[in-house]
């Protein structure tokens, strides 16, 4: 069965652990004002073209979605143990 391994880039892995703060747990009473710029939300993977963002997503809930995105299972050789 095909399927996509996840692995480091040439220069080492690109992601970086989540620090405290650095996301923030979404609050619908506490919405951004029309205008203001989105803050990254805690638990929240966001794919674009040549994009994929994750904050505050354990690599596996990750792989698990780029798995059910890409209709092929992804296995992941990151490496990788926090996130």
């Amino acid at each position: 069965m095909p399927v996509f391994e996840l692995l480091p880039a040439k220069g080492g892995v690109k992601v970086t652990a989540s620090t405290n703060g650095s996301c923030v747990i979404p609050d619908p009473k506490n919405l951004p004002k029309p205008g203001e710029p989105l803050p990254h939300f805690c638990g929240n993977i966001g794919m674009r073209p040549n994009l994929i963002e994750a904050f505050g997503v354990p690599m596996e809930r990750f792989v698990s979605t780029l798995s059910t995105v890409l209709g092929r299972t992804v296995i992941d050789k990151t490496g990788v143990t926090e996130t």
